[in-house]
């Protein structure tokens, strides 16, 4: 969550208003202005990864953890709003963030580890929690380890050791020290606990994940996950326009770690770091560049991705609504519409006419056909496609994410928007072959062929 890879843009927030209504007939989407209309064909037998079925996850500040207000088996409001995100999809929720890195470890105590175990067991997840490096107090990171092993079972969690070290101005070596001592101790407390890291900051400077993991006594095959996060923004002095936010989706040196791929994970990520930014963050444009990133790292066989979470920050996944409830922000959409394709194997496509900045990810369904997910990450025009996929097809569904413009603060999934606890009434809409889908600028939809 700290900031790097800074890039400084003075205060361009673009607002477009636009009536939105469904159209039938030949089009299922918005009736504005569009470029001309384009092609997607999904290739059914064309296949390459299968989406692995955890690959959404979330990552949640351990402070707001540690609290032991939020993050408990009782907050049923929450838990409801990860459970329509996530069951039925499998799951791991990563505790960690830049609050886990202090002089003095975090006060874990027993209670609260059962607390937090409460929670994430109660949404059906396995956890990720991460120790204190930076003190270097191995003790206390196995105590607190065994806190957590006795709360979750050992098989259901995997520890990281230190937060971000490329932040903390320690050399390789220096990090691997710090690991390997904490690493023994962990071990002597379960020989069966298992790790994960190194949680780099700097996803995008090529090499730094490998020379953090390279440092370690364990391969990357060792590790339940190799770990870096991705924040193409820092806390810039200016706001980015929307249109800087949603082409950063793929400024991520993310292919100089294909030979990770297999194995690894961007557990904390962000279009801004430091909590975002109001008016950005969240807004509907959080919800396609979810959808962009996502799907470019399941197209390079990443094991999994995670938005992080913490309380009062603009990017979160959800909100507290003043009561103790909670409700989805407009990045949860996104996410949403990912977890659709989880456990499918990715398919290839071609296209023709496709706006630059549009994002497209294909899985075979279920019913052996194609579901296509696109996002428009352009900033001011409607993006028209004619899905199809190869061979015949007659029919299918869309479910199409739907807002003013990309500062849209309250979109509609399927013609509804979620509710307290992610309740939601909304509906998929029919299409045949040959119809056209409309998405407005920082929208998305799901186009399912059935048969």
């Amino acid at each position: 969550m700290r900031i790097f890879l800074s890039c400084l843009f003075w205060l361009a927030n673009l607002h477009f208003a636009y009536a939105v209504s469904l159209f039938g007939g030949g089009n299922v989407g918005i009736p504005l202005p569009s470029t001309q209309t384009a092609t997607i064909q999904a290739n059914l037998a064309s296949t390459s990864f299968t989406i692995p079925i955890n690959f959404i996850g979330a990552s949640i500040e351990l402070s707001d953890a540690i609290a032991d207000n939020v993050y408990v088996p009782s907050n049923t409001s929450l838990i409801n709003v990860f459970k329509a995100l996530f069951t039925g999809n499998g799951c791991i929720l990563r505790y960690g963030g830049s609050s886990e890195d202090t002089t003095v470890p975090p006060a874990l105590t027993q209670a609260i580890a059962n607390d937090i175990a409460g929670f994430t067991q109660n949404v059906g997840c396995k956890m990720h929690y991460g120790l204190d490096g930076y003190a270097n107090n191995p003790t206390v990171a196995a105590t607190q380890a065994g806190y957590i092993i006795n709360a979750m079972g050992v098989g259901n969690v995997s520890f990281a050791i230190g937060n971000e070290p490329d932040l903390w101005g320690l050399g390789y070596a220096a990090y691997g020290t710090i690991f390997n001592a904490a690493e023994a101790y962990v071990l002597a407390v379960n020989s069966s606990a298992t790790f994960e890291g190194p949680e780099v900051a700097c996803t995008g400077c090529g090499g730094v994940i490998q020379a953090y993991q390279n440092a370690t006594d364990r391969t990357p095959a060792q590790m339940t996950a190799v770990t870096g996060h991705y924040y193409p923004y820092g806390q810039p002095t200016a706001i980015p326009t929307f249109q800087q936010m949603t082409t950063s989706c793929n400024n991520g040196d993310f292919s100089s770690y294909t030979s990770y791929a297999s194995n690894m994970r961007i557990n904390e990520s962000n279009a801004v770091a430091g909590g975002g930014l109001p008016g950005l963050n969240d807004r509907m444009a959080s919800a396609s560049w979810y959808i962009c990133v996502s799907s470019i790292l399941a197209k390079l066989g990443y094991i999994g991705y995670s938005n992080h979470n913490h309380i009062g920050s603009y990017y979160n996944l959800y909100h507290e609504n003043g009561d103790t409830t909670w409700t989805p922000n407009p990045v949860f959409y996104g996410a949403y519409l990912f977890t659709r394709l989880l456990g499918q194997t990715i398919i290839s496509t071609t296209n023709t006419n496709l706006d630059a900045n549009a994002s497209v990810i294909a899985t075979l369904n279920s019913n052996s056909k194609a579901n296509i997910l696109v996002a428009n990450n352009n900033w001011t025009t409607n993006l028209t496609f004619k899905p199809t996929e190869t061979g015949t097809w007659s029919n299918g569904t869309v479910l199409l994410l739907n807002g003013a413009s990309c500062a849209e603060i309250n979109p509609t999934l399927g013609g509804s928007s979620f509710g307290e606890g992610a309740a939601w009434s909304g509906t998929t809409t029919p299409i045949t072959n040959g119809q056209t889908v409309t998405i407005p600028p920082c929208g998305a939809a799901l186009v399912s062929i059935t048969s």
